[in-house]
């Protein structure tokens, strides 16, 4: 009888520890930050991006709820505010943190991020029929010069405050200087699907 009354008072036991009362932190869960990495200039635009955080339970389901919060490892190369936006400040290579406490669990995930100046000058390729890079990044005063190779194009620029247009090129090239910051969109007047873009940070 002693024996048989150990063994019920263990089974009790034992199922008072699996459905009593107090209970640990939540079970483990993961988080994910988008982007892992991003490259930002160190002047507007492109100085900035938002990142999107997500916490996942053990079987990759989103959890909802929680808190979010943010670190910089270096606030002089890049901040990040409350809500997740990190802004550039100078050139350099720096980790966001984001760390979400969940149910009395905490769990992080980190984006690096890299900050550059634009340079002084870029150039701009039409080998066909297509603006190679699309888009160009310079710095307030610089210039960007199109080499038009083996078909005609022109550079029509359709922003405002954008420099002349470029007429009629064949085998040439020719530049423009771009005294202030902004995004300048402009196409080939002859082919309208030719597109393209100027950064001035």
């Amino acid at each position: 009888m002693r024996t048989i009354h150990r063994r019920l008072l263990a089974l009790g036991l034992c199922f008072a520890a699996a459905c009593g009362g107090s209970e640990g932190p939540n079970d483990e869960f993961t988080v994910e930050v988008t982007p892992t990495a991003a490259e930002l200039f160190s002047l507007a635009p492109g100085n900035t991006i938002e990142l999107e955080v997500v916490a996942k339970d053990g079987d990759g389901e989103p959890l909802a709820g929680g808190t979010t919060t943010y670190a910089t490892g270096n606030s002089a190369i890049a901040t990040v505010s409350n809500a997740g936006v990190v802004t550039a400040v100078a050139a350099g290579t720096t980790q966001i943190t984001a760390t979400v406490t969940h149910d009395g669990g905490s769990a992080s995930a980190i984006t690096s991020v890299t900050v550059r100046d634009a340079a002084a000058a870029a150039t701009v390729r039409a080998p066909g029929f297509v603006f190679t890079p699309g888009t160009v990044d310079v710095s307030e005063g610089g210039t960007v010069t199109w080499t038009i190779e083996s078909v005609h194009h022109t550079v029509q620029f359709e922003t405002a405050g954008s420099p002349s247009d470029i007429g009629e090129l064949l085998n040439a090239s020719e530049s423009r200087t771009f005294p202030a910051s902004g995004t300048y969109r402009y196409r080939c007047s002859i082919h309208a699907q030719m597109t393209g873009i100027v950064r001035v940070h």
